[in-house]
């Protein structure tokens, strides 16, 4: 009678040690899916939180090259409007006098005629082009403010890719892996 109460309770009481080992098991996975939830949720919201756009990581990097350099391109601008524009004796009103001169040679011979209309349309072109870098000097804002955003900006971006991805893609594609996951758990 001892002998076999001796093994029931010794078999008992390694099913509780199992049954301990169990419970002891199935709270850490639970603390790790909990510990995995909270990460994912986390990175789910920072990245969001961003609003990262594909391209953009590129089109801030060309604009903070035009800002950290707007004095030298603001004087380079100047520059050349000075040099070419008409209203401030650039190239293309001696461009225009040359024209002048032309149509009053055509008018003697006629042959050249075809020189006075390759240089009206050279003097289209050039004028085209200096509206367009005076529209563009008009409209492009070189503020040391505008600056101070884009670097902080590209700042959150390439930390978000030092975590989640190498680029904004990566990124935005590591927060659906995530959604993925948090819908699973």
């Amino acid at each position: 009678g001892h002998e076999e109460l001796s093994e029931n309770f010794h078999s008992q009481f390694l099913r509780l040690a199992e049954l301990k080992k169990e419970l002891g098991s199935l709270e850490s996975d639970e603390q790790d899916r909990i510990r995995e939830q909270s990460f994912l949720e986390f990175a789910v919201k920072e990245i969001k939180s961003a609003s990262l756009a594909p391209g953009e990581e590129e089109e801030l990097q060309l604009e903070l090259k035009v800002l950290s350099q707007g004095e030298k391109l603001y004087s380079l601008l100047q520059e050349f409007h000075d040099q070419v524009a008409e209203n401030s004796g650039g190239s293309l009103s001696n461009l225009r006098q040359g024209i002048q001169n032309l149509r009053d040679m055509a008018d003697i011979d006629n042959e050249l005629s075809s020189y006075r209309d390759r240089l009206e349309a050279a003097f289209y072109e050039i004028e085209d082009v200096s509206d367009s870098i005076r529209h563009y000097q008009e409209n492009v804002d070189f503020s040391r403010e505008r600056l101070e955003i884009c670097e902080d900006r590209m700042a959150s971006i390439r930390k978000l890719e030092k975590k989640y991805g190498a680029t904004i893609t990566d990124v935005i594609a590591y927060a659906e892996e995530c959604r993925a996951k948090l819908s699973r758990i």
